[in-house]
């Protein structure tokens, strides 16, 4: 992940301050507009969860922004093929396999599913299957995220979850 320092700042405690932060921070963006905050209780999170949290394929494409941006940052050359290596879970060895098999057939080098081990923890632990598959592609123009999105597509219908992908870096010529 990235994380950038940009110094100290202050943080506002009151709601006064915290409304006129965030009506600054608007205007910066988009312009001139009549901002006026309100605040209304969720105590179940509704609006979070209905409006701001971003569904799998969103937040896929996300994290495929950071991680294109840390590969730029070093000067990569996304518009060269390389090996992109992916990794997903399951709870069962069958629909590991199910996926394997869907996965060969577009193209990737699929390993062998196996049970993830069990880490301590005060619960019962519950049985993951991993799956890592490989395919070369390109990275630029979006490509990894028509990857991503064909990946999670054929995971779903399986409660398969999708951990990310992982790449040699490419320098640029």
């Amino acid at each position: 992940s990235i994380h950038r320092n940009t110094g100290p700042r202050d943080h506002p405690r009151s709601i006064t301050q915290q409304r006129e932060a965030f009506a600054t921070a608007v205007r910066e963006v988009r312009g001139r507009y009549a901002v006026k905050p309100s605040t209304e209780e969720d105590p179940d999170w509704r609006f979070y969860f209905d409006y701001l949290l971003p569904d799998v394929y969103n937040l896929q494409v996300m994290l495929n922004r950071r991680r294109l941006l840390t590969l730029a940052e070093h000067r990569d050359d996304g518009s060269r093929p390389r090996p992109i290596d992916h990794r997903a879970l399951f709870e069962s060895e069958t629909a590991a396999g199910e996926v394997a098999e869907a996965l060969r057939e577009a193209g990737f080098r699929v390993e062998d599913p196996e049970l993830e081990e069990a880490e301590e923890e005060p619960t019962p632990a519950v049985e993951r299957w991993v799956l890592h598959f490989q395919r070369t592609n390109r990275l630029a123009e979006g490509r990894i995220d028509e990857i991503c999105i064909e990946i999670i597509d054929l995971l779903i219908p399986h409660q398969g979850h999708y951990e990310g992908w992982g790449t040699s870096f490419v320098p640029s010529a």
